[in-house]
């Protein structure tokens, strides 16, 4: 015959393996929490690289602009005007500082150009993430940007998305000033490619990019239409 343990008894066992139960859970938070870096059980993330140029501008990666009179461009060695020190340092963050500029003859479109280096193994890279934040704008045309990327496999330039920025009659008279309007125009463009990714990186881990104005310069009469393009900050994140 089985004998009940005494109320006092049955109470103990019952605190122990409350504490035992307690115990396992406080070891699981803390494995999953080391550091103060959460982990989730059965989820790994893959590595991500963000290239961008806080850091490395003139080493490892490089940035031009001006004009050029295609869209896009049939190489990808335009423009070739390099950034000054003062330039990069417009690009380095997302902090609404830009670097503009404008195109300064008839039917050329306002551009910048990014090269960067990338370290890793392209056979180990599974993803490539490019972001564009800036404004392309001009008085008479589409306004608005495109974002390229070069393939090296085919020798040209393949679009990753686009902006037109466009405004109606109504809101451009309410605008008094250019910057009004500029405020409207500003866009984030990106890109994401998870196939043929070496088509995309050169031998020598080259990666190129543009973003160009989507209008050419052109002229009314007497008044003249500069096309515009402005960088606030780019990046290229790197998944492998």
């Amino acid at each position: 015959m089985k004998m009940n343990s005494p109320p006092h008894i049955q109470k103990q066992k019952s605190m122990k393996k409350g504490l035992v139960i307690l115990a396992i859970v406080f070891l699981f938070a803390s494995i999953a929490c080391v550091n103060g870096v959460e982990y989730s059980a059965n989820v790994i993330e893959p590595p991500v690289i963000t290239y961008d140029f806080s850091t490395g501008a003139s080493s490892d990666k490089w940035a031009y602009r001006y004009q050029h009179d295609d869209k896009p461009p049939a190489t990808n060695d335009v423009p070739d005007i390099v950034f000054t020190s003062a330039q990069y340092d417009k690009i380095k963050v997302n902090d609404d500082l830009y670097q503009a500029d404008a195109s300064s003859a008839n039917g050329y479109y306002a551009i910048h150009r990014f090269k960067f280096e990338i370290a890793e193994p392209e056979v180990a890279i599974t993803k490539l993430d490019i972001l564009w934040d800036g404004e392309g704008y001009i008085r008479w045309g589409t306004r608005g940007a495109t974002l390229y990327i070069w393939n090296f496999e085919t020798g040209s330039y393949e679009q990753l998305d686009r902006s037109t920025g466009s405004l109606s009659k109504r809101l451009h008279k309410k605008m008094k000033r250019i910057r009004d309007i500029d405020k409207l125009t500003y866009r984030t463009l990106e890109g994401t490619i998870t196939d043929n990714i070496r088509d995309y990186i050169a031998d020598d881990g080259s990666l190129i990019i543009i973003a160009e104005q989507n209008s050419p310069q052109r002229r009314f009469w007497w008044w003249t239409f500069p096309s515009r393009i402005s960088t606030d900050y780019v990046k290229v994140d790197i998944s492998y």
